[in-house]
């Protein structure tokens, strides 16, 4: 136990994963669609979400029970779950997700998109509540290891200059016991 906090993975206990319902204006996804349930919970994890969170996606809330999701209250979800998972999270959505601060609580953590270079006000909003924030930029990104010569690279990668990671890979070979990633969500299949 770190910081007080159990870690489900370690102490036997299941995992609850929480989805909440979207609350910036217009977004039409959701954090988990239907079909990731039965994959959760064959790892033993247990899933819970917000009335009507799938539904701007076209997902009813009977499709999220009939694969054993429970529907849940948003606080409840919040005191609940050990892993929220949302579409936009804390700078990604700097308005709504205000709310939601005081229902996080230290060691939980909340996997979606943030923009926390671009946001480092709501990103240090984030980090006092003691939650973890896995966050991503909401942008189409490839893998870098060097600086290449492809026209995407400068239109799309503008995180890598942002963190000087060019400037670092001339600099430093590294070491061995040290690991960094720089984590990504998808694939380009139609990029050469």
């Amino acid at each position: 136990m770190e910081g007080g906090h159990q870690d489900p993975m370690t102490e036997g206990k299941t995992v609850i994963v929480g989805v909440p319902r979207e609350t910036f204006p217009g977004e039409t996804r959701v954090g988990l669609v239907p079909a990731a349930i039965s994959m959760l919970k064959r790892s033993g994890a247990e899933v819970v979400i917000e009335a009507g969170a799938g539904q701007a996606a076209g997902f009813t809330d009977v499709e999220y029970t009939e694969k054993g999701a429970r529907l849940m209250a948003r606080d409840e979800i919040y005191a609940a779950a050990d892993v929220i998972v949302q579409v936009r999270t804390s700078g990604a959505n700097p308005v709504a997700f205000r709310e939601d601060l005081g229902r996080l609580r230290a060691g939980q953590i909340v996997i979606g998109h943030a923009e926390p270079l671009a946001e480092a006000a709501a990103a240090k909003e984030f980090a006092e509540t003691g939650a973890v924030l896995f966050a991503e930029p909401d942008y189409d990104q490839m893998p870098v290891d060097t600086i290449p010569n492809d026209p995407l690279y400068a239109a799309n990668q503008w995180q890598h200059p942002k963190i000087k990671a060019p400037a670092a890979w001339d600099l430093e070979t590294g070491d061995g016991s040290v690991i960094v990633a720089i984590c990504d969500t998808g694939v380009l299949s139609t990029h050469p």
